[in-house]
């Protein structure tokens, strides 16, 4: 029998997962560890844009990454804008940058982690020569796509300067390096996976450096949910945007995509790692942890939605992976058949998804009457009348 206590805690369970809050599917350290740009790079080279990988990263640059601070120094402001003259707000600011507020400043005496080391800047800026001259950065699982508003609305870099600049400003880069990337795992893996566990936390840190292509568009780019050995569903990528030739494109859209996974990824020893090798040992261990054992495999189509240009990112199905237009259990595939599955996309104007933001802090858009900003503001306006 259970208790009055244990009943309460499943009925507001039950409460909250009923109501708005939605159950994400979690996934096993095996799929997160495959899904490492370094992992899945090895086996699709050729099916993806050409990289420059920095492996592995020192421990003295991952903690400089995870400094909390974004420090530009004086010798490598190239990832700042210049000022073409000094205006009168720029000499009250030099004026006014110690008066009354110093007691609020912290001096930081230790150098321990102030710089990135010179060999990661010099190797950077040489994989970015190799690259054409400007690059896209991303860490070992994740691109800093949430600091774009420090780089006007892009991760395309054209020297060291701006790449670490954006490493340093991205809540996705720290969650890579401080090892909640593994927080989607389940917790009921079986003890035989201690030993994989135990080398997961203790993996290395790779930089990647991707070319820069300018023929690349937003819309077509797709996101496929592979669950249990089979394509669940298409989802276009940019749910912020409503591209009116998609609508008629669908069942193309949607073949293409299917001929490409079959002829390219499920062949692979990458994808019979994740989803099993058909045996019954791989079936029985796969159908223990019904719609956990999947990924999700992001494209970019060509023009004519006729084949696949180049896979852009692979990442397990569920945790932080979002289901765009879709929600997690229609994506669900109970059995591991294959299905007849939906392609989805925005058919009006109305029907466009939210912005995911860019990371932009609340600070600087909040303009309310006692905000931050309009402190500021108001500070300012009154040194200036004094």
């Amino acid at each position: 029998e259970t208790s009055a206590a244990e009943e309460e805690e499943e009925e507001e369970e039950e409460m909250v997962f009923g109501n708005d809050i939605v159950e994400v599917p979690q996934t096993s350290r095996e799929i997160v560890f495959a899904c490492r740009y370094d992992q899945w790079h090895a086996h699709f080279k050729r099916l993806t844009f050409p990289s420059v990988t920095i492996s592995p990263l020192l421990d003295s640059d991952v903690l400089f990454l995870l400094k909390d601070e974004v420090r530009v120094e004086e010798k490598n402001k190239a990832a700042m804008p210049a000022r073409t003259r000094v205006d009168a707000y720029d000499r009250l600011a030099i004026d006014s940058a110690f008066d009354e507020d110093d007691e609020l400043c912290i001096t930081d005496t230790d150098d321990t982690n102030k710089s990135p080391s010179e060999s990661l800047l010099t190797a950077i800026a040489k994989a970015i020569k190799e690259l054409g001259g400007s690059a896209h950065p991303k860490l070992t699982w994740s691109a800093p796509t949430d600091a774009i508003w420090l780089t006007q609305f892009s991760t395309k870099c054209l020297n060291a300067d701006e790449v670490m600049l954006l490493l340093q400003s991205s809540d996705r880069v720290a969650h890579d390096l401080d090892g909640s990337a593994y927080a989607c795992c389940r917790e009921d893996e079986d003890e035989e996976e201690d030993e994989d566990k135990e080398r997961h936390q203790q993996e290395f840190h790779s930089l990647t450096l991707r070319k820069h292509s300018v023929s690349l568009e937003l819309s077509r780019e797709f996101r496929v949910f592979v669950v249990n050995g089979t394509i669940t569903g298409v989802s276009q990528r940019d749910v912020t945007s409503f591209y009116p030739f998609l609508v008629s494109e669908k069942s193309k859209i949607g073949w293409t995509i299917e001929r490409f996974w079959k002829d390219e990824i499920r062949p692979s020893a990458w994808h019979r790692k994740i989803c099993g090798d058909g045996s019954v040992a791989s079936t029985e261990k796969r159908n223990a942890f019904s719609n956990k054992n999947g990924y999700c495999m992001d494209v970019v189509l060509s023009n004519d939605n006729e084949k696949v240009r180049f896979i852009i990112d692979f990442n397990p199905f569920g945790g932080a992976t979002l289901p765009l237009l879709f929600s997690y259990d229609e994506l669900s595939n109970d059995d591991g058949n294959e299905i007849a599955f939906e392609v989805r996309v925005v058919e009006t104007q109305g029907k466009v998804l939210p912005s995911k933001g860019f990371g932009v802090p609340f600070d600087l858009v909040d303009t309310s009457e006692h905000s931050a900003i309009a402190e500021f503001i108001k500070k300012q306006q009154e040194k200036q009348h004094q």
